[in-house]
Formats: C-alpha cells, structure tokens, sequence
C-alpha cells in the first residue's frame, strides 16, 4: 500500500472509533481531515463522505430484509432520494 492510501485508512479507523465512542457520526472528522492533510476540495470530501454512508445504508437496509422479511418499500424510498 502507498502512504496515501494507508493514511486513509488510519483517518477512517479512526473517524469509526471516536464515533462509536462519542455517539456521533464520522463524517466531523473525515471531511476536515480530508481537506486539510490530504487536499481534497471541499466537495469532493463531502461527496466521498456522503457516498459511504449511503454504501452503509443500502446494506444495512437490504441485511434486514433479508433477515427479518419485513418489506422495504423502494418506490417510496426512490421518491425520497430520486433525482429533483
């Protein structure tokens, strides 16, 4: 691994321990974190940091269908985040 993609990987290690820890989301660390040391543009953190998190969420969605059964009713889901 190159040191960019290690230091990536140290900030989000960390990012999960301190938001576990505090009850918060990581998103508080990764995007300054991001811009600061490793000069992403402000955007393009945001859009890396929102992009995970909707990564995370498709899965857990779809974990607990599969486990559960109960319905997930994507048509009202692709309303709420479909195009504007």
């Amino acid at each position: 691994m190159d040191r960019k993609t290690t230091g990536l990987f140290l900030i989000a290690l960390i990012a999960g321990l301190v938001s576990a820890m505090l009850g918060v989301g990581g998103g508080f660390i990764i995007i300054p974190t991001l811009i600061l040391f490793f000069h992403y543009k402000i955007k393009d953190a945001i859009v890396l940091s929102l992009g995970t998190v909707l990564f995370t969420v498709i899965i857990g969605a779809s974990l607990h269908y599969f486990f559960n059964g109960e319905f997930i009713d994507w048509y009202i889901i692709s309303l709420i985040i479909g195009p504007r």
